[in-house]
């Protein structure tokens, strides 16, 4: 009897490499969000600091084939364990290697050249909401700068200080910082270039976050080959970090700051 498939999803290897390297950075499964013409995966950890979610249009895979009346909204969605994605790829030999999700109402699928491997479908679950903020600014960064920075950081805390500083010929600076107040410590500077709005100096736009959750998901955003990062951040909103690829999936992440009650 042949199998009756909901969905049929074809894509190259660094697609399903960036959904099991950056999905795990938070919690071991995720949910996919099965769209029309867009595939969205999302998971938060545990204590619910932090948030991630990435977005695939149909023309990042080879194949994109959903029926309508499989279509995932809002809180109907699809789990799926990233251990299982994580073993379907260590056979993958090469980057231009091709791998298929096939999910219907019975299990999950996942198949290439080199392997198959399946399992029963899970109950659905309600997906994470993602936050719509009003930030005033955003600067763009390369990603291996920034994990350096934050390295520098944690050399002296656990904590790393996010800031926009002015020089005298009216140049801007986003600085990471760590024990940056104390009698010892280190800020690193990257001149900023590109930036969404001009509202970005000013002490408001301070914010502290802690380098453990930080530094393993920039370090895995740079694996995917992701030479930039857009960073939105102020001192009342969790920081938003962006990653986009050449083939239109982005991957977005917000990260709780660290707040001191003062009084």
């Amino acid at each position: 009897m042949t199998q009756t498939y909901n969905a049929t999803i074809t894509g190259q290897k660094p697609v399903w490499s960036r959904i099991a390297n950056l999905g795990s950075c938070l919690n071991e499964d995720i949910t996919l969000d099965i769209g029309k013409d867009t595939l969205t995966a999302r998971n938060v950890d545990e204590s619910h600091v932090a948030l991630w979610e990435m977005v695939m249009p149909s023309e990042a895979f080879e194949e994109y084939s959903v029926d309508s009346s499989y279509w995932r909204q809002g809180a109907d969605t699809v789990p799926l364990p990233l251990e299982m994605v994580r073993r379907s790829l260590r056979t993958m030999k090469k980057r231009a290697d091709f791998q298929t999700l096939r999910l219907s109402t019975g299990g999950i699928e996942f198949e290439s050249d080199y392997q198959k491997v399946w399992a029963p479908s899970l109950e659905s679950t309600t997906t994470p909401k993602i936050p719509v903020l009003d930030y005033e600014g955003s600067v763009t960064v390369p990603t291996a700068w920034l994990l350096d920075a934050l390295l520098a950081a944690k050399d002296y805390s656990d904590l790393a200080e996010f800031d926009i500083q002015p020089d005298s010929m009216g140049n801007d600076y986003f600085c990471v910082s760590g024990d940056s107040t104390k009698e010892s410590g280190t800020m690193v500077k990257h001149k900023v270039t590109d930036r969404e709005h001009d509202q970005l100096s000013g002490a408001n736009m301070k914010s502290t976050y802690a380098v453990h959750w930080l530094i393993p998901v920039i370090r895995k955003i740079k694996a995917e080959k992701c030479s930039t990062i857009r960073l939105w951040f102020n001192g009342k909103y969790p920081l938003k970090i962006e990653s986009e690829w050449e083939d239109g999936m982005t991957a977005t992440l917000f990260l709780a700051p660290r707040i001191d009650n003062e009084g």
